[in-house]
């Protein structure tokens, strides 16, 4: 479905039931190289922000807890090509760099 829709922005929470969400933003990434990728989750854990960042069209990682402005504000800056993180990621992101 994302394919044949095209969009500007995919939203995938981590907790995807089957294949995992990383593995389906890297396949929509190779196949759609404009679409932005924001993952959302309830999970706060290095390995999965780790994952979430070796996505090259990765353009945000917000988690559950957030209000619906900080969602909508990362879907916007997403399509803008801008990176949002929650505030607890943000301070993982630059531990982990």
């Amino acid at each position: 479905m994302v394919l044949e829709t095209r969009p500007d922005v995919v939203v995938l929470d981590v907790n995807f039931p089957g294949k995992s969400a990383f593995e389906i933003g890297q396949e929509i990434s190779s196949q759609l190289p404009m679409a932005r990728v924001v993952f959302l989750t309830g999970f706060l854990s290095d390995i999965f922000i780790e994952q979430a960042l070796r996505n090259r069209n990765t353009r945000g990682y917000v988690l559950k807890g957030e209000s619906f402005d900080v969602f909508v504000r990362a879907v916007r800056r997403a399509a803008a090509g801008e990176f949002t993180f929650s505030k607890d990621v943000e301070d993982r992101v630059s531990y982990l760099e």
